[in-house]
């Protein structure tokens, strides 16, 4: 007689195949749950960072418009300063403490005798020197710049190109 081994019958009937099979349900089950739960935890810190990006750049956005419109503002202001500057009767210039001129509106370069900004800069190094008939009223001028910032009503006599002189 030859005896054929078949699966074990556990108490109360239950085969060891339906508890394998059983575990592995259970088992599978966890699994799908937890990933379940980590999809959801993810989609929602996704959620979250879309939130937030989206919010962060409507804030980029805004920031650009202004700035766009401060540039607007800015030329537009610029244009009215040059305007001033370009079309004034007065001379009006800048210049470096020590005397060079940084820049001269025309009326100034016509009042000295020249033809242009860039030949006035070419020709003096030394306004106190060279353009002022009393050197000490530059030296006023520059120690009213320094103690309040700004000079009004100042008043001097200057050398012209060909050596005549203006107030």
């Amino acid at each position: 007689l030859r005896v054929v081994p078949t699966a074990a019958a556990l108490p109360g009937g239950v085969r060891m195949e339906a508890l394998a099979v059983l575990c592995f349900g259970l088992a599978l089950t966890l699994l799908t749950a937890a990933h379940a739960q980590t999809v959801q935890r993810r989609a929602g810190r996704t959620t979250e960072l879309a939130e937030r990006l989206e919010a962060t750049n409507g804030e980029l956005r805004r920031r650009v418009a202004e700035r766009e419109s401060f540039a607007v503002v800015m030329r537009e202001s610029e244009q009215r300063y040059r305007d001033i500057y370009e079309n004034a009767i007065e001379g009006i210039f800048t210049t470096t403490p020590r005397g060079r001129f940084l820049s001269a509106n025309p009326s100034l370069v016509r009042m000295l005798g020249f033809s242009a900004e860039a030949e006035l800069s070419a020709a003096v190094e030394d306004i106190g020197r060279q353009l002022y008939v009393d050197p000490a009223r530059r030296a006023e001028f520059v120690c009213q710049v320094a103690a309040n910032g700004t000079v009004q009503d100042f008043e001097a006599e200057a050398r012209r190109r060909d050596g005549s002189t203006i107030w």
